[in-house]
Parts: structure tokens; C-alpha cells; sequence
């Protein structure tokens, strides 16, 4: 018995004009996805207005982890996706809130 599926507005992409297939991908090769999901909190526009006035070298430095918890997604979003991707079968590697993200040297 098959879960019923339901196909979100805006994620089903038509073929670029022109595309055609030249094969299959091999099963052995991973496919890595990003997933982005919805802010807790929408950042106000005066706020993004008055940081784009200040001169990037002038800006407070960024305290990653308070902007992800004001504004990154919510922990149940977080568990949300990663409980879908275990029920298929899907391997997530990293499941982290991007505005506490920091990327490697």
C-alpha cells in the first residue's frame, strides 16, 4: 500500500526549452538536495531598509546564532523534514538552521 503524495504548488519544474535526457543516473551516484524552509519570523522591510544604508564594512558583526533563533526555521520544521526524508529512505546528511550555519575554513 502506496501513501498518498501531495505535490506542493511551485515544486514541479517543466524541462528548460531545448533539454533532452542522455541517460539515466547511475543508482550508485548520490543526488544531494537542499532544502529551505520557511523563517519563523518574517524580517520587518525598515530593518532590511536601514542595514542596506550602512556601508558593509560598518555593519555590526553578525551573531549567527541569535539571527537563527529569531528568525531561522522552527526545530518542529526542522524534525518535519528530516522524519519525511527517513520515512523514504533518504540519507540526511546535515540538517542545520542556515542562519547558525557556519561554513568551513
Amino acid at each position: 500500500m502506496t501513501e498518498p503524495r501531495e505535490v506542493l504548488a511551485g515544486s514541479v519544474r517543466r524541462a528548460a526549452a531545448g533539454a533532452r535526457l542522455i541517460g539515466r543516473t547511475r543508482p550508485e551516484n548520490p543526488i544531494h538536495v537542499s532544502v529551505i524552509l520557511a523563517r519563523r519570523n518574517a524580517i520587518a522591510l525598515d530593518i532590511l531598509h536601514r542595514h542596506g544604508l550602512i556601508r558593509p564594512h560598518e555593519r555590526p558583526k553578525a551573531d549567527h546564532a541569535l539571527f537563527a533563533q529569531k528568525y531561522g526555521a522552527s526545530e518542529a520544521a526542522l524534525e518535519a523534514i528530516t522524519a519525511f526524508a527517513s520515512r523514504y529512505g533518504l540519507d540526511v546528511r546535515r540538517a542545520v538552521n542556515v542562519g547558525s550555519y557556519t561554513p568551513p575554513d
